[in-house]
């Protein structure tokens, strides 16, 4: 009775989790569904970087083809509610795997703790994206070697597996990784029945061969080899988390930092029980995860299970020395899961994570689409010249504006030379005599961009562009900038009520808050502290407002005590 109900309860953790506001089409989704157009209305999956007017013929290694395939066809068919029942779908079936082997191997209770205390990282890589489907095929996979020997008639989804893994990303370098700890695991403890069965050869033979069937052969395998040599953009996601830690202020790097000691503990435990091949998955993932946050749900997904193996020993050889009743632990283990459950889902589906931190994927249906409006407002005056545009959009243009315009640049550093991301697209938003000479070269007459980019050369970039009043600013959002030198837009600046009507008709936080940084880069003091004022009124325990309130109240010394009050009473933001 109390597993059937703890179980449902963590379905519901794990769903409050998941099903959450969508920011897929402000990343990659647009450019998967408009590559997915074009692969198949020409049959063939582009080698060349087709959307950009600088770099058009620059190679392009797709190795997401069939998940943008498969995203194309759902979108086409029940629009985004569809592709949004995939991804809940694909990562509650991932997770589900990954305690499934862990209530097998460990038992009931440290699966369900497990799987409780680490899921939440998930949020950190809670977007539609082709890994998707590598978290299910890695959850599979890491089944199968854990489980083995027993799980031998599993063998044969290896193949399968691998090919579908390198068609949907090129996270199938884990897979690869998994098939070899599977083949060392074959060797040093079942070395005999290896080279007997002529059936388990012949099945990672075709493992291999299977590895082949990608659009690039033999490349599209080396591929992860060699993608970070032209890459010259430093994207978020592949950056380690104590630079990360010390740039920008995620909770949920906190946490991981938090539960650390349980890994090199549950590490420590099955190196001591000469479980050396568990123990080594958990660590590398562990060290993978610390070196790019994109890896983090591969960790989640390998710590389930792994550290359910390691505390399920390290429990019973505590419970023998303590001599208790079992039934008396057991009890107890199930009302400590019973009360952190429910605690949980009302935490995330209640919204007090999203709220307190600022996190725009807040529970619920709803899609995000940033660009929206200022695509609609480039289309429907017909806007002329090229356009430049920053990293962050370039992926959502390509979706809403080719072939009607081509971008500068989107959000695929492999798509574009090293030096062109460094030496020209960096270095021009900071050298106005670079930008003059550029935007001549290939005739650009618009500039379409993300004012959310926080990077130091956006932000120079911005201010450089409000200032030159050889620019119109044609447009403004919570979002989004234009500046054109097309004569048939006005200039906004010369509306004395567009700011103040920006903030008078928005009601999310969030949004004001962007817009008060906005302002605040254009040096538009009054529009800035009204659209404090207002994010405030809506939301005042926001961890960027309150943070906001201290730095304010720093500048006052008659404040100084307020402010480290507030400070300690908002710890957690800090």
């Amino acid at each position: 009775m109390f597993k059937k109900i703890i179980l449902g309860l963590l379905f519901l953790f794990i769903f409050s989790v998941t099903f959450t506001w969508s920011r897929d089409f402000n990343q990659d989704l647009g450019r998967h569904i408009k590559l997915a157009e074009i692969i198949l209305s020409t049959r063939s999956v582009p080698s060349t970087n087709l959307f950009s007017f600088t770099n058009q013929d620059y190679p392009f290694f797709n190795h997401h083809w069939l998940s943008e395939v498969i995203f194309y066809v759902m979108n086409a068919l029940l629009g985004f509610p569809l592709l949004m029942f995939l991804k809940v779908l694909l990562v509650m079936a991932a997770v589900g795997i990954g305690t499934y082997t862990s209530i097998k191997k460990g038992g009931f209770f440290v699966a369900v703790f497990f799987t409780t205390i680490f899921v939440p990282l998930l949020l950190e890589r809670s977007d539609i994206r082709p890994e998707l489907f590598g978290y299910v095929l890695f959850s599979l996979m890491l089944m199968i070697l854990l489980h083995y020997p027993s799980s031998k008639k599993l063998l044969i989804f290896l193949p399968i597996s691998l090919f579908l893994w390198i068609n949907f990303h090129i996270s199938f370098v884990f897979g690869v990784m998994l098939a070899f700890f599977l083949i060392f695991k074959m060797l040093i403890i079942h070395k005999k029945e290896l080279f007997k069965d002529k059936k388990i050869i012949a099945i990672l033979i075709t493992s291999f061969i299977a590895l082949l069937i990608n659009p690039h052969g033999i490349q599209g395998l080396l591929y992860p080899l060699s993608i970070f040599q032209n890459y010259g953009y430093p994207i978020v996601e592949n950056q380690d988390l104590l630079f990360l830690h010390a740039v920008t202020f995620n909770p949920l790097i906190t946490y991981f930092f938090l539960l650390s000691p349980l890994i090199l503990f549950g590490a420590l435990i099955l190196a001591i029980k000469k479980k050396y091949i568990e123990a080594l998955i958990l660590l590398l993932f562990y060290f993978l995860a610390f070196k790019q946050i994109r890896h983090m749900p591969f960790f989640v997904l390998t710590t389930i299970p792994v550290l359910s193996i390691a505390y399920a020993d390290f429990l019973s050889f505590l419970f023998k020395r303590i001599k208790k009743d079992i039934n008396i632990i057991r009890t107890v283990g199930y009302t400590i899961l019973l009360c952190i459950l429910p605690l949980g889902i009302y935490f995330f589906a209640g919204n007090v994570y999203s709220r307190t931190f600022d996190i725009q994927s807040r529970f619920g249906y709803h899609l995000l689409e940033d660009g929206k409006k200022a695509s609609d407002f480039m289309l429907e005056n017909k806007i002329d010249g090229n356009i430049f545009n920053n990293f962050d959009i370039g992926g959502y243009l390509i979706y809403r504006l080719y072939p009607q315009y081509k971008v500068f640049i989107d959000n695929r550093p492999e798509a574009y030379p090293k030096d062109f991301i460094q030496d020209i697209y960096i270095k021009l938003q900071q050298d106005p005599e670079l930008q003059k000479h550029i935007f001549e070269k290939y005739q650009i007459r618009t500039v379409v961009f993300a004012h959310t980019d926080q990077t130091p050369w956006a932000e120079t970039f911005l201010i450089h562009m409000y200032k030159d009043t050889s620019w119109r600013m044609v447009y403004l959002d919570r979002a989004m900038v234009i500046f054109t030198k097309d004569k048939k837009v006005e200039d906004i600046r010369l509306s004395a009520g567009y700011f103040n009507n920006l903030i008078d008709t928005q009601s999310d936080y969030l949004y004001l808050l962007r817009l008060a940084r906005i302002f605040s880069l254009f040096e538009q003091n009054e529009s800035f502290q009204k659209a404090f004022d207002k994010a405030a009124e809506l939301n005042l325990q926001s961890c960027t407002i309150q943070k906001t309130l201290y730095n304010q109240q720093l500048q006052n010394p008659l404040l100084l005590l307020r402010a480290e009050q507030l400070k300690k009473d908002k710890w957690y933001c800090f």
